[in-house]
């Protein structure tokens, strides 16, 4: 953080020297100092609400007295004439944060090309409920999965140096904290958490993305936490984020963020008052802070804000070269295909997929998806395609029935329709989020997941369809049996989850779940020593072989399981994965390093500590079906 004495920046400075912070040779911290004498207090709240902007906000022309450049930003899943890539929960479900680091690396590129050098993403919500809004935006339920594909989203949108250079954009990542269970799916709700919860849970993601990301900008939720907004939470804001993780980066309001405060929350009176409260609780820069006058604001807080805005703005160099802007942006549609191809989920298979003769008919809206299946299956396949089920062919072999977002009773309807024409049924799920229905999954021969898959997602469904692809990919939430399980995820407690009415306990689909054409035999882990220390860790080895005919991706799974504590916890948790390509017959191990520190538990006390005891040590293609073998972690003598 930069210290400039209030006294000193209260009035614009009379400096007839050059300025220092025109000098690309000086190092940023002295050109923030220098800018920072020179303003205005009204300038420098200015800096705050309009010093960082939406691209699509208006004029590019900075109005600024000591020529301050905007720093405009614009959203992750940019639109008009960008590509549209798959969303955070396709990304999820392919397992794989090389992919994901392609996709935000094109989404950089494209942000930049248009003018943009902040984008808001990742998301690095940890969705506990698919009824949460926007639930596509997100990596899933899976605090260790968001993380890692939240760190991959990272450096694909970053870079991995201290640099940034002139393809790449500052990520703010969304949404800070506990935006991923809010009530009834509002984002502007109650999220009833605890804050041993939001330990476990919720902050990891944020945590590690300001600790290995180099996060530089984040975004604060509009839920409220123990009747605190999360825009007035000085215990999240500052308590957390800049005394516990030490974090010196930009805490920027959310879209109508600072407005919450009045309504719907009722804690502010008026613009002014609500500007006030959450620039006072850690907030940095907001559209809301307009309402600011000199006498609101402390001076020296003021001037650390605004220092953060300035020193994003000289990392990014823009006041030594313009941002470009081009209407001509070029497009990637390779990555997008690649990308949508992996995160494919093949839900189900009793062999009819891959389709490889007989006569097909799709129904769908989807004229892309249609054509693309035409186009693939051109000489080996005859495809007709409809709007209705009622207008496809009677002749057909096989209905390839395309389900978008609906309840579970159209869902169910639109199965009962297919079914009665006798035919082998292939349900292709291209909804905004995941779900199935109990009766789907028993009367379909096939079930494809295809959730929020972008521009090129026909293009991918019919090669998965055809097997020009073999899935891979794998679920990154739960599929609830019935709407009595929700909320479900993996990660539970084990007073949880006993039982409802005479139902399974079971979900329909596991978190983790997906099959291919190729069948994976993947081994119990075998871990380098039977114990480790409190600060230690151990190797833990999983053979995987592809037993098919043909060559396929399985992802591998590494799940712990602390068996006594002082404090309950999950029945397993995700710790490792990895997504392996293989050719038929070929096996090959995968090893995963497992430290103590990533068994550590918040103890009665809210300490974070790592207790002696065993530990289950769990392997295995989904969170369902695994092996396990036992860790001893010693205590001191």
């Amino acid at each position: 953080m930069i210290a400039v004495s209030s006294s000193a920046v209260s009035q614009p400075a009379s400096v007839t020297a050059s300025p220092l912070y025109k000098q690309s040779s000086v190092s940023v911290e002295r050109r923030v100092a220098d800018l920072l004498a020179r303003m205005t207090t009204e300038e420098k709240i200015a800096e705050l609400h309009r010093g960082i902007r939406p691209l699509a906000s208006g004029s590019r022309k900075s109005d600024s007295r000591l020529g301050i450049p905007t720093l405009f930003h614009e959203s992750g899943t940019p639109k008009g004439g960008a590509t549209p890539f798959p969303q955070g929960i396709a990304l999820a479900a392919s397992w794989d944060p090389a992919g994901v680091r392609d996709v935000h690396a094109a989404i950089a590129r494209q942000a930049r090309t248009r003018g943009a050098t902040v984008v808001s993403a990742p998301s690095l919500d940890v969705v506990r409920d698919p009824r949460r809004g926007r639930i596509e935006q997100t990596f899933g339920e899976d605090a260790f999965l968001v993380t890692e594909m939240g760190i991959a989203a990272l450096e694909g949108l970053q870079g991995m140096g201290s640099v940034l250079n002139a393809d790449k954009v500052i990520a703010a990542a969304g949404h800070f904290a506990g935006h991923g269970v809010p009530m009834q799916g509002e984002a502007i709700s109650p999220a009833p958490l605890s804050r041993r919860e939001l330990r476990d849970f919720f902050f990891p993601p944020f945590e590690q993305a300001v600790q290995r990301g180099g996060l530089s900008i984040i975004t604060a939720s509009r839920s409220e936490i123990d009747a605190v907004p999360s825009h007035a939470d000085a215990w999240l804001l500052r308590g957390i984020l800049r005394d516990e993780w030490k974090y010196n980066g930009l805490v920027m309001a959310a879209p109508g963020g600072v407005a919450d405060l009045q309504a719907p929350y009722g804690v502010a009176a008026d613009p002014t008052s609500a500007a006030r409260l959450a620039f006072n609780a850690g907030v940095d820069a907001s559209e809301g802070f307009s309402a600011l006058k000199a006498g609101d604001v402390d001076a020296a807080r003021l001037d650390a804000a605004v220092a953060r805005v300035l020193t994003l703005k000289f990392k990014a160099g823009l006041f030594d070269k313009p941002a470009l802007r081009s209407k001509a942006v070029a497009l990637d549609d390779t990555v997008a295909l690649k990308a949508a191809q992996r995160a494919i989920v093949l839900l189900k298979n009793d062999g009819v997929l891959p389709l490889a003769q007989g006569r097909v008919a799709i129904v769908t809206a989807d004229r892309g998806l249609a054509a693309a299946l035409r186009t693939g299956a051109r000489g080996r396949v005859e495809v007709t395609a409809a709007t209705k089920l009622a207008d496809a062919a009677a002749q057909a072999t096989h209905i390839v029935l395309v389900l978008g977002d609906a309840t579970a009773k159209d869902l169910d309807a639109a199965m009962d329709a297919a079914a009665a024409r006798g035919k082998p049924i292939v349900v292709v799920l291209t909804g905004s989020r995941p779900m199935a229905t109990v009766k789907m999954a028993s009367q379909a021969s096939a079930i494809v997941g295809a959730w929020s898959l972008g521009a090129q997602g026909g293009k991918a469904i019919a090669d998965a369809l055809l097997g020009d692809i073999n899935p891979g990919g794998k679920l990154p939430v739960s599929i609830a049996r019935s709407d009595g399980q929700l909320p479900t995820y993996h990660d539970w407690k084990p007073s949880a989850r006993r039982g409802y009415l005479f139902d399974s306990t079971e979900p329909l689909f596991a978190f983790g779940w997906g099959f291919s054409y190729s069948t994976f035999e993947v081994s119990a882990p075998r871990l380098s020593a039977k114990s480790m220390a409190t600060d230690g860790s151990v190797e833990v080895s999983v053979d995987v072989r592809n037993n098919g005919r043909r060559a396929g991706d399985e992802v591998v799974q590494l799940y712990v399981r602390d068996t006594l504590s002082t404090v309950t916890r999950p029945v397993q948790m995700l710790r490792g994965f990895e997504r392996v390509t293989l050719a038929p017959g070929e096996q090959r191990t995968v090893r995963f390093t497992l430290p103590a520190r990533s068994l550590a538990l918040w103890n009665e006390q809210m300490q974070r500590v790592v207790e002696p005891g065993e530990f289950e040590v769990l392997a295995g293609a989904n969170s369902l079906q695994l092996q396990s073998a036992t860790l001893t972690v010693l205590g001191k003598p």
